[in-house]
């Protein structure tokens, strides 16, 4: 019987050296984000690249993350209108500052569809209407937006004269 509870506190020992041992383990990081002027970017994806944990950046561009991840790993910073940027990370940082660069994405288009899976436009088994950036210039519209609103199954909305 003595036995059995010696071995029962030696397991209980060693989880809790394990979980100490965890809690010692845990990365801190923090930041901003910047643009290429200084000025802050809130709501940029701040991700561990290969999980699913992550935050995103404050009003300010600031941004804080614990993570129990292994060392080292790649931190990888994203939000739209920006070229994505990783940065590699070895140990705790509290500061962290990244400046991302504007990007511009022309000429690809979007296909909006009820469907989870991915079809290409010539496969896909309903009328599919597109307007891309030849469109718009051939469109005999006065606005951009009076140009989507014609197309079937969209509806525009006017809050005023001038806002669509």
């Amino acid at each position: 019987m003595t036995k059995i509870i010696q071995r029962l506190l030696c397991l209980g020992g060693f989880f809790l050296l394990f979980s100490v041992s965890q809690a010692w383990a845990q990365t801190e990081l923090s930041g901003t984000v910047t643009d290429e002027k200084g000025e802050a970017i809130p709501g940029v994806g701040v991700g561990i690249q290969g999980t699913v944990f992550g935050t995103i950046t404050d009003q300010d561009g600031k941004f804080t993350l614990k993570t129990n991840a292994a060392t080292p790993f790649k931190l990888v910073f994203s939000i739209i209108g920006y070229a994505g940027q990783e940065l590699e990370i070895t140990g705790s940082k509290s500061d962290i500052a990244v400046k991302l660069v504007d990007q511009a994405i022309l000429g690809q288009e979007v296909v909006i569809g009820a469907s989870r899976v991915p079809e290409n436009i010539m496969k896909s088994p309903v009328t599919i209407e597109k307007m891309d950036i030849l469109a718009i210039q051939q469109a005999s519209t006065p606005d951009f937006y009076d140009g989507i609103s014609r197309l079937k199954g969209v509806q525009a909305t006017s809050g005023s004269l001038t806002f669509t």
